[in-house]
């Protein structure tokens, strides 16, 4: 059934809010295995700040790729899991449900792709360790 909507004024390219770079406490809020561009097991972590009232409704998306052993970034999957305290060291199940509800600090970032400016994870510690920049695990 058709309907009137008047966007008089309105820019087309007003968005959704951004957080300022910085850190922030994260928590996982939905978790999706899917596969990437190469074929390789992925999750989709859709990502919220924790006590951070003026960003509540921000939902930030975050892709861990599981690259195979050898390749370059093998390790960030591994580190990843490690800060979110899942199985991380070894031959591991994984299991997307897992993921949800856990909470990890990120390093954020507004980033432009395609025109559009958007929040992503540049880099995440643990919520037990103290944040130190030469430590952290790029992304």
């Amino acid at each position: 059934m058709p309907f009137k909507h008047d966007s008089t004024g309105i820019d087309p390219m007003n968005t959704m809010p951004l957080m300022p770079d910085g850190w922030y406490t994260l928590k996982i809020m939905e978790a999706e295995e899917q596969k990437s561009k190469n074929g390789n097991d992925m999750i989709l972590c859709k990502c919220r700040p924790v006590n951070e009232p003026n960003y509540q409704e921000i939902e930030i998306w975050h892709y861990v790729v599981f690259i195979p052993k050898g390749n370059k970034g093998d390790g960030i999957s591994v580190w990843f899991r490690k800060c979110i305290e899942v199985p991380y060291g070894g031959n591991d199940v994984i299991d997307a449900d897992d993921w949800v509800g856990k909470k990890f600090k990120a390093y954020v970032v507004q980033s432009t792709y395609d025109g559009k400016t958007r929040n992503k994870i540049d880099r995440v510690e643990s919520l037990n360790s103290k944040v130190e920049q030469d430590d952290n695990v790029p992304f």
